[in-house]
């Protein structure tokens, strides 16, 4: 048999001077099935992900079938990938899309960015994900969501995942963690079965000692990031496991709030004047007077025009700005953009213009542009566009890396990872998201419409100069109105779509 995997001298040293492995070196031959064992720690995932070059050596360089994949290009490493299967401990499945939409992300280095992007997946590499899931006994599942499944089902998919890239090496880290003893065992026998039958060399990391006897053939055991035994599993004694093992420590801190302390202090910063509260208070009868005999047939009459106005400048402007924003969300997130240059850039373009207030945008705008509807369409996409660039770039910090590393692992090129692993994964925030700016957009309109920007803001404004509260009222019950029935409508499509 030939090497198809070699570790020469390998090293890694994290950010922080954290050594991982220590000068590591191992030959694996081509069909084995290999079992790494260590304690948390120890650099077992550390070691099974400079295969495929997920964690680059610090020191030394790893092939894989006599190609270098530490010094590999970009492009080279794409290729590489694509024949190294990766399984995962959290199974890094897309929950929101199809078993069969999960293993098809296993062909998408060889699909182009465009096909992968709207669906459009060749015959051939449907048959293969179809074959992938019968192979692992859960072809019945293929149209099911990934959330309906169960732990061992989920790994099952992940298994088929792999197998859909026809891999050369396949890599397990820590498949069975999550799972029950008995699920265990099945998911150990379809890699063990795997290795056999299709050939394929397979690391597996584990944890329990009776699974690594039970199914492998070659131990190798790390500790400290050293490699402290590599030998037959036959041949591995009680000694040499109290030699590998020892115990992991957590520790964990608490941070205390201080927001009621400054809340107080801050109030007392108002300025707030009793006396000054008093006198106008007296003058209450100007306002409230007039309140109370609305002129209902001049508001309907001279208002909703204006008013509908205000609705379309907030639809408008709403879907504009969250979709503008989208893209940008994703490269102001360190999830989805490691490029350190253009995440800054992108961060602060959505930081600059969530910091200027929608009503400075629509002076800005009416002056530009002109008084009118248009400057309050533009003011609106760029107060859009900050709030939701700042929400989506958060979530998008927050969503689960699995699926884009599995995406990544199999060849895929970044964007085909970030659309077919992570933007499933925010497109329900993204709905929860783009509904509540667009009530902030008719509230915000209504205001921007003091200083010209269209919509019944305007109106208002005029009445208010003459004190004619009899005209501002039924205007005001007329925008609640229609700002209940929004939102009202905006929970039972929240419900629908989530």
């Amino acid at each position: 048999k030939i090497f198809m995997i070699e570790f020469k001298n390998v090293s890694v040293t994290y950010p922080g001077g954290v050594k991982a492995l220590n000068n590591i070196s191992l030959d694996i031959k081509e069909g084995d099935f290999v079992i790494i064992v260590g304690m948390s720690g120890a650099g077992k995932s550390t070691l099974l992900r400079t295969v495929n070059n997920l964690v680059k050596p610090s020191e030394g360089e790893v092939i894989v079938n006599s190609k270098n994949v530490t010094k590999a290009s970009k492009k080279e490493l794409k290729a590489i990938r694509s024949d190294i299967g990766m399984i995962f401990q959290t199974f890094n499945l897309v929950n929101r899309s199809s078993v069969l939409k999960n293993v098809l992300t296993g062909r998408l280095s060889q699909v182009s960015t465009l096909r992968s992007i709207f669906g459009l997946w060749p015959k051939e590499d449907k048959e293969i994900a179809f074959e992938s899931l019968n192979k692992v006994e859960i072809l019945e599942k293929a149209y099911v969501r990934g959330s309906n499944l169960s732990g061992g089902q989920q790994q099952r998919v992940g298994i088929a995942r792999a197998l859909a890239q026809k891999p050369k090496v396949m890599l397990a880290d820590e498949p069975v963690a999550s799972l029950d003893p008995i699920t265990s065992r099945v998911v150990m026998q379809y890699l063990k079965q795997i290795n056999q039958e299709l050939g394929i060399t397979t690391i597996v990391n584990l944890h329990f000692l009776d699974l690594a006897k039970e199914f492998g053939e070659r131990l190798i055991g790390l500790k400290d990031g050293e490699l402290v035994y590599d030998g037959k599993v036959d041949d591995v004694s009680d000694q040499d496991f109290e030699n590998i093992y020892g115990r992991a420590i957590k520790s964990s801190d608490l941070l205390g709030p201080v927001a009621i302390l400054f809340s107080v202090f801050s109030f007392f910063q108002i300025g707030f004047n009793l006396e000054d509260f008093k006198r106008n208070l007296a003058n209450r009868s100007i306002v409230t007077d007039p309140l109370f005999n609305p002129k209902w047939e001049w508001a309907i009459e001279n208002a909703s025009q204006a008013l509908l106005e205000t609705i379309q400048i907030a639809i408008l402007a709403s879907i504009l700005g969250c979709f503008i924003a989208l893209p940008l969300s994703f490269y102001a997130s360190r999830a989805t953009n490691q490029t350190t240059i253009t995440y800054y850039i992108y961060k602060s373009f959505l930081n600059f213009i969530r910091t200027i207030p929608d009503l400075f945008w629509a002076m800005l705008f009416t002056v530009a542009v002109g008084i009118g509807p248009f400057a309050g369409v533009l003011a609106l996409i760029m107060f859009s566009m900050a709030i939701m660039g700042k929400l989506l770039s958060e979530t998008i910090d927050s969503i689960d890396l699995g699926p884009l590393e599995a995406a990544k692992a199999s060849g895929a090129k970044h964007n085909q990872a970030v659309f077919s692993s992570a933007l499933p994964q925010i497109l329900p925030n993204f709905t929860a998201y783009f509904l509540y700016i667009f009530e902030l957009c008719i509230r915000a309109s209504v205001i921007l419409g003091l200083v010209g920007a269209g919509g019944v803001g305007r109106i208002i404004e005029t009445q208010r100069i003459f004190l004619r509260f009899d005209r501002i009222t039924p205007i005001i019950v007329l925008i609640l109105i229609a700002v209940i029935a929004i939102e009202q409508f905006s929970v039972w499509l929240r419900r629908k779509i989530l």
